[in-house]
C-alpha cells in the first residue's frame, strides 16, 4: 500500500535538498517526457477485489475450481492479513493462558469473540468455542441432561447427517432415549406435544434441507413443560433471519466455520456455545471474563473455573478441556 508524504514531510525533504517544489526535483528530465495530463489508471481495488483480478489471470494457466460439497463445510475468502496475525508466536500456541498477569492480549481477543458470538445470537454469556459445531450440539444435550435430571431427549429429524452421527456417538443411548421427529412438509410438526420427561428439545435453524422456521411457539411450549431448549444455527443466517435468543432458545451452538475458517479436508473448524446466565455453572469450555485489576484498570482473565473438568474431575458435566482458540479468534 502506498502512503503519500504529508505536506511536513515534503518540507523537511525540500529544505535538506535545497529546493522549494518537486518540479525543482524533476527538472533534469526533458519536458517532452514529463507527464503533464495525468496517467490514464483506472480506479482503485479493495483487496478482495484485487484478489480476484490476480486469480482471474492465473486461472489461465491452471484450473481453481469452486467447491459447492456444501453440507456445513463452505469456501470463504480468509484476508492474508488474518493468516499472517493468526500465525503469530502468541496467538499460535498450545498454551493455556491461567497466568493472566503475561496473557492479557490472547485473553481480550477470546473475550471479544465471545462477545460477538452473544451479539450475533442475542444470547447472554459465550463460551470460548469448543472443538466444531457437532460436539458442541452434544455437549449442550449433556448441559439438558445435567439440568434437568430427565433421560428423554427430542430432536428435530431435519439436522445434518454427519451431526446426528456425533450426537449418536456421544450420547450413551444406553441410559438416554434420542428422539428423532421427523419433519412435516420440510419443517418441525408445530402441534408436537412435548412430555415431562423430556430433558431437550433440540432442532436446527434452518433446517438442513433449507427450510427456515419461527420457532417460537414451539420454544415456548417445550419450556412450558421444563424442556431445555437447542438452537443448532448457522452463523451466515444470523443478519438474515431471527435470532435464537429472540426465538426465546435456553443454548444456542453453532459451527462458526462458515464465518471465516479456510478448508482442510473436512478441519479443524470451531464451535460455538451461547447460553442464558441461568445455566452458567454448567457450560462446557473456558469462560473468559471482565473484571478489575488493583489498580483498578479493565483486565480479563479466564472465569468460572470451579465447574471445569481439571477442577472438578469425575463431578465435572463435561469432559471438554480445551478448545479451538485459533480458529476463534482468526
Amino acid at each position: 500500500m502506498f502512503v503519500p508524504h504529508s505536506s511536513l514531510d515534503l518540507n523537511v525533504i525540500f529544505d535538506e535538498l535545497d529546493i522549494s517544489s518537486l518540479d525543482e526535483l524533476f527538472k533534469h528530465i526533458p519536458d517532452d517526457l514529463l507527464i503533464k495530463n495525468g496517467l490514464d489508471v483506472e480506479d482503485s481495488l479493495s483487496e478482495l477485489e484485487a484478489t480476484k483480478y490476480f486469480e482471474d489471470i492465473s486461472n489461465k494457466n491452471k484450473n481453481n475450481l469452486i467447491c459447492f460439497a456444501g453440507g456445513g463445510h463452505y469456501d470463504v475468502y480468509l484476508p492474508p492479513t488474518v493468516k499472517s496475525l493468526t500465525m503469530r508466536p502468541e496467538f499460535m500456541t498450545s498454551y493455556t493462558p491461567y497466568q493472566a498477569e503475561i496473557s492479557q492480549g490472547i485473553l481480550q481477543v477470546l473475550f471479544e469473540f465471545q462477545s460477538l458470538v452473544c451479539d450475533l445470537t442475542e444470547m447472554e454469556l459465550a463460551n470460548a468455542s469448543l472443538y466444531d459445531g457437532a460436539t458442541s450440539v452434544a455437549e449442550a444435550i449433556s448441559v439438558a441432561i445435567n439440568k434437568t435430571k430427565r433421560d428423554s431427549v427430542v430432536i428435530s429429524s431435519g439436522f445434518n447427517p454427519n451431526t446426528k452421527e456425533v450426537v449418536d456417538t456421544l450420547i450413551d443411548k444406553s441410559k438416554f432415549d434420542l428422539n428423532y421427529i421427523p419433519l412435516s412438509d420440510y419443517l418441525f410438526p408445530e402441534d408436537y406435544e412435548f412430555s415431562d420427561e423430556d430433558a431437550a428439545f433440540v432442532v436446527s435453524f434452518p433446517h438442513y434441507e433449507g427450510s427456515a422456521q419461527d420457532l417460537s411457539n414451539l420454544v415456548k411450549k417445550a419450556q412450558s413443560k421444563g424442556v431445555i431448549t437447542i438452537c443448532y444455527v448457522d452463523p451466515s443466517m444470523l443478519g438474515v433471519l431471527k435470532t435464537p435468543g429472540s426465538m426465546g432458545f435456553d443454548i444456542v451452538v453453532a459451527e462458526g466455520q462458515s464465518i471465516g475458517t479456510p478448508l482442510s479436508f473436512g478441519g479443524p473448524t470451531v464451535g460455538w456455545f451461547a447460553t442464558k446466565k441461568d445455566l452458567a455453572r454448567l457450560v462446557p469450555g473456558r469462560i473468559i471474563g471482565e473484571t478489575i485489576d488493583n489498580n483498578h484498570k479493565k483486565t480479563y482473565v479466564m472465569t468460572l473455573r470451579a465447574r471445569e473438568q481439571d477442577i472438578r474431575r469425575e463431578k465435572a458435566s463435561s469432559n471438554i478441556c480445551t478448545n479451538q482458540t485459533l480458529n476463534a479468534i482468526g
